[in-house]
């Protein structure tokens, strides 16, 4: 009786060991299950998710480098050619427009295209190029110069808007239209040199331009917008041609024989009318 009484006890321990050891592995699976495998699969997916962008900014980067005519612009086709909608190039300080785009002549740079690119520090315009529309290199804080062709026909408005770093601007020679607001606020352009082309000059073309010093309007000028020239407290010369009606009176190179006198009626009190010549 004894005997058998201790073989039963000495069996226990070695089974409380198996429970207890496939106690402790259920409680391993259940742990894996319930919280380890959720934190591998999130870190997992994470990593997929890493891997997947880090390819793709790779191969942006390596298609860029090596076709960047492909990638820099987006465009969409138009009569005579493509107008550029938006530039993709955010880290390049100097930029040429191409004449050609795919195959496509470049005619237009489209609405704000270039707009709040504030790394851009020259632009070159390609021949070809006729339009530029409304806002298209406004707030290009940084733009210190801009190489216009001579096919330009039109500047949108407000196209050069708060350009504040621009120091010299020079119309090409088939420039008809400057548009509102085109150059307002470029608070460093210091010279304006506009060709024989030039029709007409928007309302506040150039308006809070404090630096520039002299303007020549050309003689085939109809049309100055009102406040054109207010707030270029920096002018000192002004030459125009003929005579234009402003408000309820004249206002011609005889009137004005001083420069500066010239300059002082077309930023002041006379800024606030249009002028159109007679």
């Amino acid at each position: 009786m004894d005997k058998k009484t201790k073989k039963k006890s000495s069996a226990l321990p070695i089974v409380a060991i198996i429970m207890s050891a496939i106690a402790i592995i259920l409680c391993f699976a259940i742990i894996f299950v319930f919280v380890l495998k959720p934190l591998f699969e999130f870190f997992a997916t994470i990593l997929i998710f890493a891997v997947t962008i880090g390819i793709i900014a790779v191969t942006f980067i390596l298609i860029f480098i090596l076709s960047p005519e492909s990638i820099t612009y987006a465009t969409v086709p138009i009569h005579g050619g493509c107008q550029i909608q938006q530039c993709l190039d955010f880290f390049s300080a100097e930029i040429e427009i191409p004449s050609t785009i795919n195959d496509e002549a470049v005619v237009s740079i489209g609405e704000n295209a270039f707009a709040n690119n504030e790394t851009v520090t020259k632009i070159v315009i390609s021949e070809g190029v006729k339009n530029i529309e409304a806002g298209a290199f406004q707030y290009c804080t940084s733009l210190e110069e801009i190489v216009l062709p001579d096919s330009l026909e039109y500047i949108g408005d407000g196209a050069f808007m708060g350009c504040e770093s621009l120091k010299s601007v020079k119309i090409g020679k088939n420039t008809r239209f400057i548009g509102n607001n085109a150059f307002q606020d470029c608070t460093a352009l210091e010279t304006v040199e506009l060709s024989n082309g030039v029709e007409e000059i928007g309302k506040q073309a150039f308006y809070n331009c404090s630096s520039l010093r002299a303007i020549a309007i050309p003689q085939n000028v109809f049309k100055i917008g009102m406040g054109a020239f207010f707030g270029c407290d920096s002018m000192t010369t002004a030459i125009i041609y003929g005579s234009y009606n402003v408000g309820e009176g004249t206002v011609s190179v005889g009137d004005y024989p001083n420069l500066q006198d010239m300059a002082d009626a077309l930023t002041g009190i006379y800024s606030q009318y249009d002028w159109e010549k007679d």
